[in-house]
Formats: structure tokens, sequence, C-alpha cells
């Protein structure tokens, strides 16, 4: 059969000028300049482009046959080819932004241009309690889309967001598998509480705070909660960052909110399965060289003689040292850390998702397995998730649905906290010629045989496991009760359930002498009811909606412990088999939150826009009197682009101001009773069983609030070719929580209380833009970049809080590294004065600047001589497309933090030990006046020992986060495969550090849930150098 059809510009537009057969006269008058050309549709087979009407070519748009699940999408170059069942079908083409379609075969052309339809294309934000348009927005967001990151490897919800969302800072406590995060949104905001922002999952408010227990005992590291949601199940993640945004949310919103929004089946859709599956090595970045044996025995019997000569010290006398040998010469000398770690690690990823729509029912349905192995050899991270949303409309006024997600994790941790500095520290700290075995099999025990514990034997006589069970649950209830006016009812649930074990054999360095068995358990219940009141209404140019709601939400906890020692065998792994219980206990806690929330949103002629919220919450966990806070905000917007004035053909296409204002508040952080005074059992006086008071009450506790302000513009540019957002804000929060000690005399060890304020000031950019687009060959480019500077603006008495290498000072950011500052090296002994002389400083010695020129060291010569913080931080990429081929470039940066390498001080102390070291500090250190002023001479001394700017080291880096080349089977293979689309891929994760850091990795901070102490280099696991291989097919 032959079908006749118009050209314009080699390109049919459906929508607005499809011509009919039946009218070949309207034709021939209308376009009489245009020409006609046949096209040939064979009797099963259809294929072509679909474009946009510019002829840019649409990737993966849904072409189906009507009525049937048969149906394809279109490749990287908009094609297509689908086979028909007969040449009468009727075809749907439908995608995301467009008008669909609905076609014969026998209609369809070698090119389709689809229409664009205007109220789709209009980006949607989700906000508290509702979804708005982007251009409606008077509060600042940033959000990002799944689409965005499709073409790049990501394993969880934090790789995601990192880098790609201005104002969003994310910090790893190491790369270790399933690591704790820390997620800062406009800087830090607490002290004592809590920093992370509070995330919502499809309206769930969950928790972010890791409930296990063992790791706080025998230092598995923490893990990081938001490692249980699988990535691949998210639709889009938005971030409301100023106070219009978040006050809906009051008390737990003044870190910002992270709304995270998954995947759901869409009306009309029809039956897709995706399936994917990934491969990948993991070794570490880079390598820290070490001195070889023979440095190693020079500089250490340098710093022995150095100190055996200055103190006159002899043979025989009780603190002469002798010189150290080689008890292995000719051997070769050891790597440790290659002991201890996999040369490769693997990593993989396979998944399985179906989604489909009628008109009454949508669904979206997932199956996940993540597996990777850690760089130390006993660690191991699995994830299995399942989800299921399902969207049901009963009639035109009710519709329902329920989201179920289940996840469990098993995470076999690794020694990384209490144990010294951790297993990666405490290996590279061994000398070069230590072996972990003796002669006859036994182990080298360290602190005797060897400096430090031996880290073989600690993975060889440990057994660490850590499972994870979650539920988020979520059943709605939506009810129009009259034209504009809906109401809503949410029931959420978010329970988790955590179980730790540890075992250590009668050989493990910690273990007990029979050995022991630590197991502890954690649950907790977070419930929500939310009930909601939405009512729309459009009066001319006018139109509003306002949103009221009441919530209650509750969270329980229950955790037990006990620990088992005295087994009569190794083998014995449970604690039924325990000599004795060396101690049990449980425990359990219970807090509430009542609410009730009010938002009107306001527009007039698409040009004026006004948004006013609030929230009233009380919350259990203070004291009567201090239970109820109120938090307020107001923001407005102008689109000048839509003026009569406003010129409708330049550059500019869209135009909008916005200003806000607000108050949020935080209670993440509080213990359930800190408000309360508490009492413990189990104590005994005179024979007597009785009870003590453990907590001091403190009925004057408080909420922290924030207030901020924000300007904000948002400008597109070429016909919105390229899109521009800018925000300058000023946070300011006061009663900050802080655990503030207390004299021994009381009794108590300290008490939690509002002390001060603080202030965050920033600026953040975004731009994103379509540089080149055709049919071959497209480049887009998206960056942001934010800077924020904070400083604490009251304390408590306004004196200055000493937080170990940090310190809490008034006019100073948060944490600001607080040590001696080195001033270079004494070269003669003329240089070094009086008192420090008579101490046994000498020429060679770390000259440490003299704060009050007295001549002496001490802590009254420390100082504030550096910040954790970047001046500023953020995120480049670079996307293209040539033909089939795609290639992602992702960069992320930061600049202007320091970094105190707390857990290099020991291969760094030149001699002062006898650890391993650093063979660059080893080779340079100073030897004789002028031979160098920034590393000491070899000598055992606490002088150079002193924390001080030492060890601090610029934190700025660089970084090839993720570089991805894609290819993108053509259409014409696919159809042969009976499938609808395959892509396949090879991606390089962290591929390249660009940094002066002299560690494995800048980007890290071990402390990451205690801001006070942030900016420290424990030398934890640094992030792994990924390369990683895979496909995802569509049927």
């Amino acid at each position: 059969m032959k079908l006749r059809y118009l050209q314009i510009a080699s390109s049919i537009c459906i929508t607005c000028c499809h011509l009919g057969m039946s009218h070949p006269a309207l034709a021939s008058q209308t376009y009489s300049k245009m020409l006609t050309k046949e096209y040939v549709v064979t009797k099963k087979n259809v294929n072509g482009t679909i474009v946009d009407k510019d002829g840019n070519p649409l990737i993966g748009v849904t072409i189906f046959e009507k009525g049937t699940d048969n149906g394809c999408i279109t490749d990287f170059n908009g094609q297509y080819q689908l086979s028909l069942s007969n040449r009468d079908a009727v075809i749907v083409i439908s995608y995301v932004g467009y008008k669909t379609q609905e076609l014969k075969g026998d209609q369809l052309v070698e090119k389709i241009v689809l229409e664009e339809d205007a109220v789709a294309l209009d980006e949607l934000v989700v906000v508290g309690y509702a979804v708005q348009k982007k251009k409606e927005l008077t509060g600042s967001t940033s959000s990002l889309k799944a689409s965005d990151k499709k073409l790049s490897v990501t394993t969880s919800l934090d790789q995601m967001m990192q880098g790609n969302l201005s104002g969003v800072n994310i910090t790893n406590a190491s790369g270790m598998p399933g690591g704790a995060v820390r997620v800062s949104i406009r800087g830090v905001g607490s002290i004592n509480g809590s920093n992370e922002p509070l995330f919502v999952i499809d309206g769930i408010p969950v928790s972010n705070s890791d409930n296990s227990g063992v790791n706080g005992r025998f230092g598995g590291s923490v893990q990081n909660p938001l490692s249980m949601l699988n990535p691949n199940d998210i639709e889009s993640i938005d971030v409301l960052k100023d106070a219009a945004a978040t006050a809906i949310y009051g008390s737990r919103a003044t870190n910002g909110v992270v709304m995270v929004t998954t995947k759901r089946g869409k009306k009309g859709q029809r039956t897709i399965v995706n399936l994917s599956a990934s491969y990948g090595l993991q070794s570490l970045p880079k390598e820290i060289e070490m001195a070889d044996s023979d440095l190693y025995l020079t500089v250490r019997n340098e710093a022995v003689n150095n100190y055996n000569t200055q103190n006159n010290l002899k043979p025989g006398d009780n603190l002469y040292k002798t010189l150290e040998v080689n008890p292995r010469p000719g051997q070769p000398d050891t790597d440790w850390i290659d002991l201890i770690t996999h040369d490769q690690a693997a990593v993989q990823n396979y998944e399985v998702s179906v989604s489909s729509g009628s008109e009454k029912t949508r669904f979206y349905s997932s199956l996940g397995y993540f597996d990777q192995e850690g760089i130390i050899l006993t660690n191991r991270f699995r994830r299995y998730s399942l989800r299921t949303n399902v969207d049901h409309d009963i009639s035109n006024a009710f519709q329902t649905g329920v989201s179920i997600a289940l996840s469990k994790t098993i995470n076999n941790r690794v020694p990384n906290d209490n144990v010294g500095n951790g297993i990666f520290t405490r290996s590279i700290e061994q000398r070069p010629f230590d072996v972990p075995f003796k002669e006859d099999g036994r182990y080298m025990i360290g602190g005797v045989d060897i400096p430090r514990h031996n880290g073989i034997q600690v993975l060889n006589e440990q057994k660490s496991k850590n499972e994870w069970y979650r539920v988020l649950a979520n059943a709605y209830l939506t009810i129009k009760l009259l034209e504009g006016l809906e109401y809503k009812l949410s029931l959420s649930g978010d329970i988790r359930y955590s179980n730790d074990y540890l075992k250590l054999t009668k050989d493990h360095p910690y273990g007990s002498p029979k050995g022991e068995i630590t197991d502890y358990r954690s649950m907790m219940q977070n419930y929500l009811i939310d009930n909601t009141l939405t009512y729309t209404k459009q009066i001319k140019d006018f139109n509003f909606t306002a949103l009221g709601g009441y919530s209650m939400q509750e969270i329980n906890t229950d955790a037990s412990s006990i620990v088992g020692k005295d087994f009569p065998s190794s083998q014995f792994d449970y604690i039924n088999a325990a000599g004795r219980i060396n101690s049990a206990s449980t425990t359990g806690g219970k807090n509430r939150l009542i609410s009730t929330f009010f938002r009107l949103n306001m527009g007039y002629a698409d040009r004026y826009l006004f948004t006013f919220s609030i929230r009233a919450d009380g919350s259990s966990k203070f004291a009567d009197g201090n239970q109820w806070g109120t938090f307020p905000s107001v923001s407005g917007a102008w689109r000048i682009s839509n003026e009569s004035f406003f010129p409708k053909d330049g550059i500019i296409s869209d135009l909008k101001l916005r200003a806000s204002w607000g108050m949020t508040g935080n209670q993440e952080g509080i213990g359930n009773y800190d408000s309360r005074s508490l009492a413990n059992g189990g104590h005994n006086y005179n024979g007597q069983d009785g009870i003590a008071i453990t907590t001091l009450a403190n009925p004057d506790l408080k909420w922290e609030k924030s207030d901020q302000t924000n300007i904000g513009l948002d400008l597109s540019l070429f016909n919105d070719r390229v899109t521009v957002g800018m925000d300058y804000f000023i946070k300011n929060t006061k009663d900050l929580l802080y655990d503030r000690p207390l004299h021994t005399t009381t009794g108590f060890s300290s008490i939690t209380q509002n002390i001060g304020s603080m202030r965050n000031t920033g600026f953040e950019f975004n731009v994103e833009s379509h540089n080149i687009m055709n049919d071959r060959f497209s480049w887009d480019t998206q960056f942001n970049i934010s800077t924020i500077k904070n400083k604490l603006t009251s304390l408590i008495d306004e004196k200055p809080i000493p937080v170990g290498n940090h310190v809490l000072q008034v006019g100073q950011p948060i944490g600001s590294f607080y040590m001696y500052k080195m001033d270079g090296i004494y070269q003669d002994n003329q240089e070094v004065p009086e008192k420090l002389y008579a101490k046994g400083v000498r020429a060679g010695d770390i000259k440490y600047a003299d704060k009050d020129n007295d001549g002496d060291l001490t802590p009254a010569d420390k100082e504030i001589v550096g910040k954790p913080l970047p001046d500023f931080f953020g995120g480049l990429t670079n996307r293209f497309r040539y033909g089939n081929f795609d290639l992602t470039i992702f960069n992320t940066f930061s600049v202007g933090n320091d970094v105190y390498a707390t857990g290099m001080g020991g291969i760094d102390a030149v001699g002062h030990n006898n650890y391993g070291m650093r063979k660059d500090i080893a080779a340079n250190r100073w030897t004789g006046p002028g031979t160098n002023n920034s590393i000491p001479r070899a000598m055992i001394s606490t002088h150079n020992t002193q924390a001080s700017t030492y060890l601090l080291h610029d934190g700025s880096y660089f970084k090839f986060k993720d570089v991805t080349l894609g290819y993108t089977l053509p259409s014409n293979l696919t159809q042969k495969l009976n499938i609808s689309n395959m892509r396949v891929y090879l991606s390089a994760q962290n591929l390249w550090t660009i940094s002066s850091y002299p560690g494995y990795d800048p980007e890290v901070s071990y402390s990451v849930n205690n801001s006070k102490t942030m900016g420290e280099d424990a030398m934890t696991v640094p992030q792994l150098r990924t390369f990683v291989c895979g496909f995802n097919l569509t049927f």
C-alpha cells in the first residue's frame, strides 16, 4: 500500500499539518509549493525517525502498538523499528514534555515531528506536601532528575547528589563500602545537634542516623543509612534550601530538606521491562611511598644517636636507647598495605524493573542486588532491594496508592576507629622489615615483636557482620470533595532492624584469653500520619492554592546488647556456648511530634508570585513551656519576562527575581530525654539495690532556631537553551545545642544546653547549557559552584571552647584548627630561646610561633591556623553524543579547606618512634644548617610531635569523579534481537585527583557526625578507583 504525505523542510509535522488522503484538493490549495513523496509501508515492519520542532532527534521516545505490549523506544539518533501485527494497527507515540500521538500504521512517515506540550514541559519540583512548577517557585531549590544521571554509574543516593546540586556539600568518612557520609546544605547549622538535612522519601520523613551499636565499641566503620536505598529506583531529587521552601517542615528543616521521589508507572504506558547489569574492579587510587629498610634504619638510628648524645646517655642507663638492626638482612621488604588489601576488589550490580499503566492503574516494581568487596580483605557490602509502587483511580473523585520498599544490607566490617587509628594506619606504620608471622607460624605480636598491631592477625581472628533490614511503606487516599478542593490522607512507616555481631578469638589483640562475642540488636519504628486539605482556585488572572494540614509522628527505639566470654573453643559462634556472660543490657526510648501547618501560594497574571507558610511543632523532647515552636516564612517572586514592556524576541526568554525570609528549627541530635533527669538501676550500696541519677535535667532546653534571608534570580537565555540560577543567603542560627562540660564535683560530666549562635552566608551559582545540538552531535554542560562563609557569633561566657585540635571561638568558623603554628626549623642553636634550650630543643627542631613572646612553648601559644570548610566547591558535567556513542565527564572540586593529617603523625615523625616512615620525609629531613626549613631533624623528642601546622595541609582538589563512555545499539539491530533498546558502557570512577595533599585522599573527614572536629584524616580507606562495564536493556 502506498501513502502520500507532504514534506516540510525534510520533515512531517503531524500535529499541525498532517494531510489526510481524502483531502488532496485542500492539500494542493494550501501547500501548492510543497513537494510530495511516496513512502512504502511494508506489511508488518515500520521504521523512521522522531525529532523535535528543530529537527533534533528525540532519544527514548516510546512507540508501541495500542492494546498490546509490542513496542520499542528510539535510539540515540531518534530512530526506531517496529514489527506490527497488521497494517491497520494503531501506533501510540509518547514522550515526556510532548503531546502523545496516535497514528495508524499506514499513516506513519519517515520523519515524525512531535509537538511540545506546554504544560508537560514545565519542570516540576517536589516541595513539602505538593508539587509545583519550577517557574512558579518563590523559594530556593536545586533539582536532579534521573535522566540527568542515567548515563553515569552511581550506587547510592549520596553519589547521585555529590557535585550535582549547588549548595550541597558531601564528605566521605572513608572509601569502605556503605561507609558514612556527611551531607550538608548551606554550611554547618549546629555545634552539637545534627547537621544532616531531613530526607523525605515519597513523602516519608526518614531518619539518617546509624542505629548500629558494635561500631562504637570495637571500631567498625559507621554505616551510611542512605546506602540502603537503590539509586536506580529514584526518579528525582529536589533539595529545598531556603526557609521559604523548608519552613513547611518546621523543626526538622533548619539543615535543609532532600525530597526523594521514586519511579512510578504512567497512564497509558505499555509494559516496559528494564534489565541492567554491571561488573567492575576497584583499587587504591595511589600509593604512599615508604622508606625502605636501609633508609629507615639510617634515620631511626640517627634519631637514637641524637637522643643518647644530647642526653649524655650510655649503655646501661635506664633511658638509653639501643640501635635498631634488620633481623632479616637481605630479605625483601614487607608491603603491609598489600598484605591486608585486594589488588582488585570486585563490585557488581544487577537490577530488573517493570512498569506499566492503564487508564485506571499504574505500577512500578523493581528487584535489585548490589555486591561490593572492600579493598581490605574481609570487607564486603551487599544490598538486596525490592520496591513496588502502585497507583489506582477508583473513580474521578477517589485515588489511592501504596509504596513498599524492602531492603537488606549485609556489611562485613573491619576495624576502623578504636583499634588504634584503624587497621589501615596501623599497617602502614609497621617497619619495612617486619613480617606478620614468626618462623614457627605464630603471629608477630604488636607492641612486642613489631611496633603496631598485626593487621593479618586482626583480620584472621575477628568475625564482624552488621545486618540491616528496612521497610519503607506508604499508603494514601485522595478525595476530590468539590471542584478545586482535595483531601489527602497518608499513612507511612519506616522500620529498621539492625544486628551487629562481633567475634574476637583468644588470639585477637583485643580478645579475651578464651575469646568473646558481642551481639547488639536494635530496632527503630517511625510512624507518621498526615492529613492535608488543598484548595485551588483561578479567578481571571488571579490564582491561589491553599494547603492546610495536621501531622502526627512517633518514633520508638529499642536496643539490647550481650557480651559473652570464656568459650571452650574458637569454633563456637554463638553466645550460648560462653562460659560466662560478661554484660547484658537493654534500653529504649520514644519521642513524638505533633504538627499543624498552612501554606498559601498566590499568583497574578503569571507575573507576581507570593507564598506564605507557617508550621507549629510540638515535641516530647522538651520540657513543659518549651515543647512548642512556630516556624513562619514569606516569599515572593517577579517574573519580569512576562511584563508587557519586556522584549519578547530578545536573547532572554525567561527572567525571575525571588526573595524570601523564614524561620526553621532543629531538634535532631537531641536525645529523647535530654531535658529531664534520668536514673539507672544496677547500683548497690551497703548490700541494698538502688538507682542513681545519671543525667542532669535541663528544663530550659529549647529548639535551635534559624532565620534565613534569600535573594535569587532565575534566568533563561536563547529560548531556554541556557538556564542560570543564582542565590545569595544569610542564615542566622541561635540557641545552639552543646554538651557543656561540668566540674567533677557536680557528679556529672556534662549537661546539654543552648549556648550560642552562628551565621552562614553564601552565594550559589548554577548554569545548564545545550552548547551544540544537531542530528549527529550534541554537547551539554552543567556547572555549579557555591561559596559559604561560617562563623560563630556568640558563645556562653564568650570564652573559646577548645575541642581537641579545634576550637569554638566567636568570630571564627566552627571547628577551626587550633594548634601551634610551625614557623620553620631552627638552623643553629643560637636561634633557640633559652627556656626551650633547657628543655632539649636544638638546631633542626621545629620553630613554633611564640604568640605571647615569653620564649617558651605553652598552650598560650596555640592559635587558629586553618579551617575545615572550603571557600568554594561544586561540580562540572559535560555530556557529548556522537551518533550512537555518548561520553559523560563529571568533575567535582573543593578549594580553600585544610586537612589535618592525624593518621600521618606516626610516619612523618622523622625517627621519633619506631614506625615506618614516608620516604619523602625521611630522605629530606634536616641534617644541618640550611638543608631544610620544613622537615625537622631525626630525633626522639615530643617537641617535634606537638599538634601543629606541620601536619596541616591544603585540602583543595579537582577530581575526575566519573568518566563514562556508552554505545546504544541501532534500532535495526535491536529489532532483530527482539528488544526495544540496549546500551553498553565503560565507566571509570575516581579516575584522577589533582591535589597537593600528601595523603591518600583529601576528600575525607573521619568525624562526619561531629562538626566540632571536621577535616581530620585518620588515614582511613580512601575512595577507590573503579572501572566498570555494564549494559542496560529495555524490552
